[in-house]
């Protein structure tokens, strides 16, 4: 065989085995990648492993908070930032800067779950998962990978922290729930990889998390370590079903869940993101994915219950981490892995593999060629109005009627309503229009009286939630972790005639057999907080089915349909 079509084969796998693990195919002895980490001391290569958090908002240059992570990028102490909450000026604005002091190119990377406006102000936000999961297509998710890809690069983002892949399959899950696109493990497989490929075809890269699966557990591992305790059969035949599809769409990164799966390690003490036998014996040997595997924030309680923050650096490198997003002191991190290093802890080859992912993965998204961006394109490219009414037009499809006893719904508009709305609210989840579900109903309604309840504060005195004989009652959940005693509080001021409707997890319906009608809109943005509305009164037509079993009453793929008005 010629050996110039021998090299081509070579050439050929190589590429193929690049675009499969996340990883360009680039990586020959002279490639940046590799001429670049030659280049590097220990320290400058501990430092890429680093993913400190960084807000999108303004800071004087001499704010210690701004100092703080000017000379972490300047010393070569970080390989990227993760961004928080901002608006679009300020973030791309602090990523430039950034970009400008570093040696090195930096990945940044952010929360875009559901669009640029999860974390930015005034970009596009469309609805959580589960609203896909209720009444959206493959292409209503490639849509939403096109706008966040398009914005989040406009932004400087560059890793996207999405999607998220876990199964929801627990009602009292309130870490996951509408961040998951359901229960059914091939839909959320399936959607999880149309929203990958077309992301990552446009310049970004995509992270499914949280592996090997949190949509079964009760616990908040923002605050404790859940114990998934199911058997390796069930973790194969539903948690594993949405990773094994992002791995087959090639996703660039992976995070692993603060959580920990007996079944799989051994172990109920440790969590995902410290395990050996999760991240390298499953994900790397028995899955396949060799792309870039990064932590989630390591300042939450799933990762810090058992071992100080140092040794948790250390202990989540060793068992494969490449990326450790937000420690809780960056400093503490990286002289704890340069200890580890000179102590024999960790080998500066383990080190060497995660700093090549990296920057591969830098150089996938070209910023070995061009780091900045042009602030005078954000108002070209960031929340265009065209996008705003596919937004409008993706919730309204997502509303779902679970129950429509006396075919209350819909409310008649040319016989106007007096409405008594009663509003359940947290205040640590106030939104920014609290008075749009308001106004939405005066425009239809004859009359509108309003209650606030706060979701925390049991109610003393009795019967204040009684409506008038003329009233119809819309109790409307907003996102809440509710107590238990406040939602019992509520329930003597329904009737049957009264609706029911939760702008968040739709297992709350559950808890209102009082109620005539029960209706789901998966999220409290304002587009779901209109499309609810538009749904209550027939302006639309009600095709959203269920994507949870909210009971054995109503069992996934309930969903009434009802035709509009008009």
């Amino acid at each position: 065989m010629p050996k110039p079509f021998v090299f081509g084969l070579l050439v050929f796998f190589a590429a193929c085995a690049g675009r499969q693990s996340g990883v360009p195919a680039d990586t020959t002895p002279d490639s940046w990648v590799e001429t670049t980490l030659r280049d590097l001391t220990l320290e400058q290569k501990i430092g890429q492993l680093i993913f400190p958090r960084a807000e999108g908002a303004f800071f004087n240059e001499d704010d210690p908070r701004m100092v703080e992570i000017l000379e972490a990028a300047r010393e070569g102490r970080i390989g990227g930032v993760v961004l928080f909450a901002g608006d679009p000026y300020e973030t791309a604005a602090i990523v430039n800067r950034l970009q400008e002091v570093s040696t090195l190119p930096l990945l940044m990377a952010s929360d875009h779950e559901y669009g640029a406006g999860m974390r930015v102000k005034g970009a596009s936000r469309f609805p959580r998962a589960m609203a896909f999961g209720a009444g959206g297509t493959e292409r209503d998710i490639e849509f939403q990978a096109e706008v966040t890809a398009r914005e989040a690069r406009a932004l400087g983002v560059h890793l996207l922290l999405s999607p998220v892949l876990d199964v929801n399959t627990n009602a009292d899950n309130d870490v996951i729930g509408t961040r998951s696109f359901g229960e059914i493990p091939e839909r959320a497989g399936r959607l999880g990889a149309a929203f990958i490929r077309r992301a990552q075809a446009l310049g970004v890269l995509a992270t499914a998390k949280h592996f090997p699966g949190h949509g079964a557990t009760a616990l908040d591992s923002h605050f404790d370590l859940p114990v998934l305790r199911k058997p390796r059969k069930q973790l194969e035949s539903v948690e594993l079903v949405p990773f094994r599809h992002a791995i087959d769409a090639r996703v660039a990164a992976m995070m692993p869940a603060h959580i920990a799966v007996p079944a799989l390690d051994g172990r109920d003490d440790r969590p995902a993101t410290l395990s050996p036998d999760i991240l390298g014996g499953l994900l790397r040997d028995q899955l396949g994915f060799d792309g870039l595997v990064v932590s989630d924030a390591l300042d939450m309680g799933g990762a810090r219950k058992s071992a100080w923050d140092g040794q948790v650096a250390v202990d989540a490198v060793n068992a494969g981490i490449d990326a450790l997003l937000v420690p809780p002191d960056p400093l503490v991190t990286y002289r704890a892995l340069l200890r580890a290093v000179h102590r024999g802890e960790l080998t500066e080859s383990r080190i060497d593999a995660s700093v090549r992912r990296i920057l591969a993965a830098k150089q996938r998204v070209d910023l070995h060629r061009r780091r900045t961006v042009d602030l005078a394109d954000l108002s070209r490219r960031v929340a265009k109005p065209e996008v705003q009414q596919r937004i409008e037009d993706m919730a309204e499809r997502a509303v779902t009627v679970v129950r429509n006893r006396g075919r209350v719904l819909p409310l008649d508009g040319r016989a106007p309503e007096r409405i008594f709305l009663v509003e359940l609210v947290d205040p640590a989840h106030r939104d920014e229009e609290p008075d749009l579900i308001t106004k939405e109903l005066e425009r239809r309604a004859s009359s509108v009286r309003r209650a606030r309840v706060d979701a925390r504060e049991v109610p003393t005195t009795p019967g204040w939630l009684a409506a008038r004989p003329d009233e119809r009652v819309l109790l409307v959940l907003g996102r809440t972790d509710a107590d238990s005693r406040v939602m019992e509080s509520l329930k003597p001021s329904l009737s049957d005639t009264s609706v029911v409707a939760s702008l968040d997890s739709p297992y709350r319906l559950a808890e209102f057999p009082e109620a005539a009608a029960l209706v789901a809109a998966y999220d409290d943005a304002p587009a779901s907080k209109r499309a609810l509305v538009r749904a209550l009164f027939g302006e639309i037509d009600l095709t959203g089915k269920l994507p949870v079993t909210l009971s054995d009453e109503y069992p996934v793929g309930t969903g009434i349909e009802i035709p509009n008005r008009r």
